[in-house]
C-alpha cells in the first residue's frame, strides 16, 4: 500500500529577515489542517528557538523536498491575508527592495488577547461648508471619464463634502478608503464622516491608536462591516472586502512616504498599485499637486481642474521697513495689533517661525566668522543659554571669543521660536492668557504633542507658537489670525524640491488667508516666490519646474523625469562611516566599469548628510541616478552590490 504524500506548505515568516536570505520556507501541514489550509491563511510556525506568525504562500509536495521539516504550529482564521494583500506586500518588497517578509510583518495586525475597552479619541465634528452644485456636477461628470484622476483644486473645508458625497454614490457593500497625511489630520476630520455615516460603517487605520483599537478596526474591514476606511499610508495594506475608490487627501504631504525605518514605502504609490489591484477608481485630491502626481496626469492620469476661486492675499510685512520705523523687535506693529485684538475678543492665534531657537546667527564683527559646529559644520543657534546645533543636535558653549582672530566683537542676530516666545509673552505679561511654544526643542514625544494640539483645538490656548511641528491643517472656527514669521527660511532651504516645496508652501498661507487674518514678516518681501504665487498659474509653475528637474548637467534628471536611489551609511565613528561610504562607492562604481553600466546609472560620490549627526551616529549618504523604465533586474543587480549595513531608500523625498 503506498504511504499518501503529505502536502507542504511555503510560508512567508513575519519577520525582518535579510533580503538575500530565503522569504519562503517548507512546513509540514498536519493532518487536521489538510483540508481547511489556503493560500494566504495566517499560521504559527516555529522558525529557530521562536514561533512566529507566517503567511501560507504556496503549496508542495512532501517528495519535492530532501529536508526533514518541521509542522505548522496553529492555523489562525482571524489574521489572514488577502490575494490582494499578498499582491501588495510583493509589490513594496519588489520596488522599494526590501524583503517580503518584513513586509508580511507590517501588514499583520497586532495580536491581541482583549478587544479594545476605550474607543478612539477624536475631535468633535469640524464645520464643513457645502461643496458647490456645479462643483460637484463637473466633478461627478470628469470622473467618467477615468479610473485613475488627479484633483487640483481650490477648495478648504467643502472638500470633505465633495468626498461624502461621492462615497455616497458607491453601492451599499463597496468600500471606500479615505487617505490622510498624518494621525492629525484623521483626529480632526474623522467625526464628521461618522456623523453622516454612523459609526459601525467607519473604520480608522493609524499608528497612534492602541493595538486592542486596531485590531478591532482591522476586523472591521476585513468583514466587510466597514464601508469608509480613513486611514494614513499603512491603510493601503488593510483587508479590503470590496474596494471601489480610493481618496487620496493633500496627495502632495510628504509624510506619505516613510522615511525613518524600512520598508521606506510611498503610500499614494502603493495606493495607486492597490487600485489597479481591485480595478478601483482612485482620487489624488490637492491643491498644490505634488510634481509626480502632475506628471501622472500629462501620462496616465486624468487632470480635474477645479480651481477656481480667486486667490485671497495675506499682508506681507517687510521688517527693514519695522526696523526704520524705530521697532526692533520680531513682532510687527501689525501682528500686535492683530493679536490684541483677537486674543482680548476670544480668539486664537498661530506663530509659525521655521527656525528654532533664540538669537539664530552668532557672527565675528572683526574678521566676519560665524559660529559652525565643529562636528558637522552646521550653524550653531542661541537655545536655551548655550549654543545648538539643529543638524548633529550637540549642545556648545557659548561664544565669548572669535576662534579665528580671538576677537571678542561677538554679535548675534536672527529670531527664533524661543526668542518670539518671549516677545509676545512680554506683550502679555500679567494677562490671563495661554501661551505655549512648541518645537523640537520643547517637545518631549509625541503623546505631548498630540495633547498640546488638542488643547489647541479645544480653545485651551490662546496662542501656539512653533516651528514646523505646528504647521497642521487646523480647521477650529475660532483660530483667527495666522502668522508666518521669515518665511525666507524655507525659500532658501537646499535640495531639488525646494523651489516646488517653497510653492506649497505659500499656496496653504494664501488659501488660509481666504477666511482668516494671515500676516506674513520678512525681510524679503520683494523675493521672487512671493511674485510667483501672485502672477504664476498652477500649469506654468509645473511646466517650468518639469523642465528645471529634466535639465542638468548629466543626462540623468530628477524626478519625475528620472528617479533616485539614497544610500544611507550610520556609524559612531566619524572617520571609519566616511571610510566605509568611500569604500561602497569604489564597489559600484567597479560595478558600472564592469558590467558596461553606465548609460544606465549616475552614481554620486559619498557627502555627510544635512543632519551629519542624529543619535550619536554620524550619516554619509551616496546617490543612484537612473532614468525612468530602467530594467528592474539592472537596477536590482547594481542594489545587490551593496552591504547590508547600508540603508536603501528608493525615491526619496529628498537627497539631503
Amino acid at each position: 500500500m503506498l504511504q499518501k504524500e503529505i502536502k507542504i506548505a511555503e510560508v512567508i515568516p513575519a519577520a525582518n529577515l535579510p533580503r538575500d536570505l530565503a522569504q519562503f520556507w517548507s512546513y509540514r501541514i498536519p493532518p487536521e489542517m489538510q483540508k481547511s489550509i489556503r493560500v494566504g491563511d495566517a499560521v504559527k510556525i516555529p522558525f529557530g528557538r521562536k514561533e512566529l506568525m507566517g503567511v501560507v504562500a504556496s503549496f508542495g509536495k512532501e517528495s519535492e523536498t530532501k529536508f526533514k521539516l518541521k509542522n505548522i504550529k496553529e492555523l489562525l482564521p482571524d489574521f489572514s491575508l488577502s490575494e490582494s494583500q499578498l499582491a501588495i506586500a510583493r509589490f513594496v518588497s519588489d520596488y522599494y527592495f526590501v524583503s517580503l517578509s518584513l513586509v508580511i510583518k507590517i501588514i499583520f495586525p497586532p495580536v491581541t488577547k482583549r478587544a479594545a475597552r476605550t474607543k478612539i479619541k477624536l475631535n468633535p465634528a469640524p464645520k464643513v461648508e457645502a461643496i458647490a452644485k456645479e462643483t460637484e456636477t463637473t466633478v461627478r461628470r470628469e470622473i467618467k471619464t477615468s479610473d485613475h484622476c488627479l484633483l487640483l483644486h481650490s477648495l478648504g473645508s467643502e472638500r470633505h463634502d465633495l468626498y461624502r458625497r461621492l462615497i455616497e454614490k458607491q453601492s451599499e457593500k463597496s468600500q471606500t478608503l479615505l487617505m490622510m497625511p498624518e494621525s492629525f489630520d484623521i483626529y480632526g476630520i474623522a467625526q464628521f464622516y461618522i456623523d453622516r455615516f454612523g459609526e459601525d460603517r467607519v473604520a480608522i487605520l493609524s499608528g497612534d491608536i492602541t493595538q486592542n483599537q486596531y485590531f478591532s478596526e482591522w476586523q472591521k474591514v476585513k468583514s466587510g462591516q466597514a464601508k469608509i476606511i480613513i486611514g494614513s499610508r499603512q491603510a493601503v495594506f488593510a483587508p479590503f472586502a470590496k474596494l471601489k475608490l480610493i481618496i487620496a487627501d493633500e496627495e502632495h504631504n510628504s509624510s506619505y512616504k516613510q522615511w525613518d525605518q524600512n520598508p521606506r514605502y510611498h503610500g499614494i504609490d502603493a495606493a495607486i498599485r492597490l487600485a489597479s489591484l481591485h480595478k478601483a477608481n482612485i482620487i489624488l485630491s490637492s491643491p498644490t499637486p505634488s510634481l509626480e502626481s502632475y506628471y501622472r496626469a500629462q501620462n496616465d492620469f486624468h487632470l480635474i481642474n477645479i480651481s477656481t476661486k480667486p486667490q485671497a492675499r495675506p499682508q506681507l510685512i517687510d521688517m527693514d521697513t519695522e526696523r526704520k520705523l524705530g521697532n526692533y523687535t520680531f513682532i510687527s506693529e501689525k501682528l500686535q495689533e492683530a493679536l490684541f485684538t483677537n486674543i482680548y475678543a476670544k480668539k486664537q492665534v498661530l506663530i509659525f517661525i521655521p527656525r528654532l531657537g533664540e538669537k539664530t546667527v552668532y557672527q565675528c564683527k572683526d574678521c566676519g566668522y560665524i559660529a559652525e559646529c565643529e562636528t558637522c559644520q552646521g550653524p550653531l543657534i542661541g537655545f536655551k543659554s548655550k549654543l545648538y546645533c539643529s543638524r548633529c543636535k550637540e549642545l556648545h558653549e557659548p561664544l565669548h571669543e572669535c576662534p579665528e582672530c580671538h576677537g571678542q566683537n561677538i554679535r548675534s542676530g536672527g529670531g527664533g521660536s524661543e526668542r518670539i516666545f518671549e516677545e509676545v509673552a512680554t506683550l502679555f505679561e500679567g494677562k490671563n492668557i495661554r501661551i505655549v511654544q512648541l518645537d523640537s526643542g520643547t517637545s518631549k514625544d509625541a503623546k505631548q504633542n498630540q495633547k498640546v494640539f488638542a488643547d489647541f483645538q479645544k480653545g485651551k490656548i490662546d496662542i501656539l507658537i512653533g516651528t514646523q511641528m505646528v504647521w497642521k491643517n487646523f480647521t477650529m472656527n475660532n483660530l483667527s489670525v495666522i502668522a508666518v514669521i521669515f518665511p525666507e527660511i524655507i525659500f532658501s532651504s537646499p535640495g531639488f524640491r525646494s523651489h516646488e516645496k517653497s510653492r506649497q508652501f505659500l499656496s496653504k498661507i494664501y488659501q488660509l488667508a481666504e477666511n482668516k487674518t494671515v500676516i506674513i514678516q520678512s525681510r524679503k518681501p520683494e523675493h521672487k516666490y512671493f511674485d510667483e504665487i501672485r502672477h504664476q498659474t498652477a500649469a506654468d509653475f509645473y511646466k517650468k519646474e518639469l523642465k528645471n528637474r529634466s535639465v542638468s548637467l548629466s543626462p540623468f534628471p530628477y524626478p519625475p523625469a528620472g528617479k533616485l536611489i539614497k544610500l544611507i551609511y550610520k556609524n559612531t565613528d566619524r572617520y571609519a562611516c566616511q571610510k566605509e561610504a568611500k569604500w561602497q562607492y569604489e564597489i559600484l562604481q567597479k560595478e558600472l566599469f564592469t558590467r558596461n553600466w553606465r548609460d544606465h546609472f549616475e552614481i554620486m560620490p559619498p557627502f555627510p548628510a544635512q543632519s551629519f549627526r542624529e543619535y550619536g551616529k554620524y550619516r554619509y549618504h551616496i546617490i543612484i541616478k537612473y532614468k525612468n523604465g530602467l530594467d528592474r533586474q539592472v537596477r536590482d543587480t547594481l542594489l545587490g552590490s551593496i552591504k547590508k549595513d547600508w540603508i536603501i531608500d528608493v525615491d526619496p523625498d529628498e537627497i539631503l
